[in-house]
Formats: structure tokens, C-alpha cells, sequence
């Protein structure tokens, strides 16, 4: 059976990896190559046709911190969703920038989309605070305890695993829920630092076909004439 499959490689410092219809079929890892030194090795194929070939190169570029107050539906803005939420400047020593924002509304929730490679979620503990669930891209959730004895700001709360280099979303929702020692279900988001890529794709477009061949059906023992 005929079909159209993508093939597409991921440039590393000194790693290549390679993928069909986004699987992973190799990987490679060799100092020695440089730009224009990439070799693509097909074996056991008599006709080979490619198409939507991307290139896709990953360069951090460091770490860059977001915090709760910077509010929108663009990137790199905190997207508060629901009625719940509210927010404070200026509220303590500890919160990173002095701003925090809070919710105990069950399933409310905070999204972030950003580019990058990895991201970092800082949050504040408190004894009135409960459990909140992060997720990237729609995938499944974390359970993070925002719970401390006593108040604390700007804490690590939960970092994702590495990302592939482009654009992805971070959500943190209200679950209504607290561990025993807790009073209340606040889940307060602080800041988040996000590992940042240049990320360059390359998608060949639609062209027209400026002529045809017909090569003789080999091998193919059953019928051994092409029409």
C-alpha cells in the first residue's frame, strides 16, 4: 500500500535524531559532524517519495522568569480562567516581585503558553492552602501540596520534564482539595521560569508536478508487466 509518510530530523550540538510520522527511528551521536555534514542513510528502499520535510533547531537561550501579575492570553502571560481568582501587589517580603494571586475555587485554573524547552513552577506554602494539578499540553496532571506549616513565598513547586523545543501550554488548576493538616483548598501561583529556544521549522510546500515516469513494476514475481 501507497501512502505519504513525514520524515523529519531534530539537530542537536552533536546529536541527530531521526523521525517518521513522529516516531523516533534513530539516533545518532557523534562530535565530528558540523553544519552540512549531515548524512541520511536509507536502506532497503527501492523508491523513496518525501514530503512536509521540517528541520527543527534547538538552541536555549537561558532562563526567563514570569510572574503571576503579568496577566493576558498572549505568551508568556498568566491566563487566569474563572471567577475565583484574585490578586495582590505589594503583599509581602517573600513573594517574589511582592505579587501573588489565589483561588479555592474548585477547577478554575491558570494557563501560560510559552516557548521553550522546560518550565519551573514557583508557588506560595501556606497552612491554609491546599493541593493544585499542573499539566503541559494537555497531558496528564501533577498533584502539588502548596501546604506549609507556616508562610512561605517563591517556592520551587514543580518542574517539568525537557520539552521539545517549541510552543507549549502550562496549566495549573484548583482541585478543592487539602491534605488533613490544612484549613482551606487556596492554590496561590507565584512566578514560573521558563528554559526559552530558538526554534526554526522549515515545511516544503505544495508544488506541481512538472512530469512523470513509469518504472517497471520490480520486483513483483506475480505480474511482471506494468500498465
Amino acid at each position: 500500500m501507497n501512502r505519504w509518510h513525514n520524515l523529519s530530523l531534530r539537530f542537536g550540538s552533536d546529536t541527530i535524531q531521526a523521525f517518521i510520522d513522529s516516531t523516533l527511528i534513530a539516533t545518532v551521536n557523534d562530535g565530528t559532524y558540523g553544519s552540512g555534514q549531515i548524512g541520511l542513510l536509507v536502506s532497503k528502499w527501492q523508491n523513496a517519495e518525501f514530503d512536509n520535510f521540517s528541520v527543527i533547531g534547538t538552541v536555549d537561550t537561558g532562563w526567563v522568569t514570569i510572574d503571576d501579575a503579568v496577566q493576558g492570553s498572549g505568551i508568556d502571560q498568566f491566563n487566569y480562567i474563572g471567577s475565583g481568582w484574585q490578586h495582590c501587589n505589594g503583599c509581602g517580603a517573600d513573594l517574589y516581585v511582592l505579587s501573588n494571586s489565589w483561588d479555592n475555587t474548585t477547577n478554575d485554573y491558570v494557563t501560560l503558553e510559552f516557548n521553550g524547552t522546560r518550565i519551573k513552577f514557583y508557588g506560595v506554602k501556606d497552612p491554609g492552602h491546599g493541593i493544585g494539578a499542573v499539566s503541559v499540553d494537555g497531558g496528564s496532571e501533577t498533584s502539588i501540596d502548596f501546604y506549609s506549616a507556616t508562610r512561605v513565598g517563591d517556592q520551587l513547586m514543580w518542574t517539568s520534564p525537557g520539552l521539545a523545543a517549541g510552543d507549549h501550554v502550562f496549566k495549573l488548576r484548583v482541585t478543592g482539595v487539602k491534605n488533613t493538616s490544612s484549613t482551606n483548598t487556596w492554590v496561590v501561583p507565584d512566578r514560573v521560569d521558563i528554559l526559552e529556544s530558538n526554534t526554526t521549522s522549515v515545511k516544503e510546500g505544495i508544488s506541481i508536478p512538472n512530469g512523470f515516469l513509469l518504472f517497471q513494476n520490480y520486483p513483483n514475481p506475480f505480474n511482471p508487466t506494468t500498465i
